[in-house]
């Protein structure tokens, strides 16, 4: 059970769980990866579009920036609430490449508990900004089959 923590969680309609509304040209794995984004509000994604421009995208666990991003987030929402909180490991890492690159992190922390984190990570004159910390809400991942962890996303 996570500690009792004034989490940052702000509410945004776009995640607010119901499916993509589709646009007539839109192609069948385009809906897929928007539903799942929209259904674990950008924590996970399995199916990335053949064009895709732009949008989120997983990211390595073990990259610099990711690490970074993470240890970041967890002291930024310590100094923020006056927490004491230590990542143990990131288990899961998407992005929105922006001016500043998006991170939606799934952690853990040495509490044993499962966290979510959203975080904006600025590179050079760009300060970086912690939009949302708490408790994690999608993790374990959903999954279509507990069995065979196929069909990863969908509930």
């Amino acid at each position: 059970m996570a500690p009792q923590y004034e989490f940052i969680d702000p509410f945004d309609s776009f995640w607010d769980g119901s499916p993509y509304k589709p646009e007539k040209n839109d192609k069948a794995d385009f809906i897929q990866y928007a539903n799942q984004l929209k259904t674990t509000e950008g924590f996970h994604v399995d199916v990335i579009p053949k064009k895709l421009w732009s949008g989120i995208v997983p990211e390595s666990v073990d990259s610099e920036d990711t690490i970074e991003a993470a240890n970041l987030a967890v002291e930024e929402f310590n100094r923020l609430k006056g927490a004491d909180l230590k990542l143990s490991k990131v288990l899961n890492t998407n992005c929105l490449f922006v001016t500043r690159t998006l991170f939606f992190l799934t952690l853990q922390c040495l509490d044993g508990c499962f966290y979510e984190a959203k975080i904006y990570f600025g590179y050079g004159i760009h300060t970086s900004e912690l939009v949302m910390f708490r408790p994690a809400k999608y993790y374990p991942r959903p999954r279509k089959d507990e069995e065979t962890n196929e069909g990863g996303g969908e509930a």
